[in-house]
């Protein structure tokens, strides 16, 4: 709904003027989807962000993604 709402260019609903060609071509180098929603659709997210963390010292130990969520919850999606 979100970049629909950017693609409409009747009324802007930001303040900069070519929106909805900068939706378009973030759209395109996202693959279609630039705010996946669902856990196994941002694993690989999330794994990175847990081994910068490690790295970083911010985590004692490796951690799965899929320590940090419910295991009812991995297959929510929106």
């Amino acid at each position: 709904m979100a970049l629909a709402e950017l693609a409409m260019i009747n009324v802007p609903r930001v303040s900069l003027p070519w929106i909805a060609a900068e939706a378009a071509t973030q759209t395109a180098r996202f693959g279609g989807d630039p705010w996946p929603y669902g856990f196994w659709r941002n694993r690989e997210e999330i794994a990175a962000m847990l081994r910068f963390a490690r790295e970083d010292g911010l985590v004692a130990a490796p951690l799965a993604p899929e320590d940090l969520f419910d295991p009812t919850t991995l297959e929510l999606s929106c």
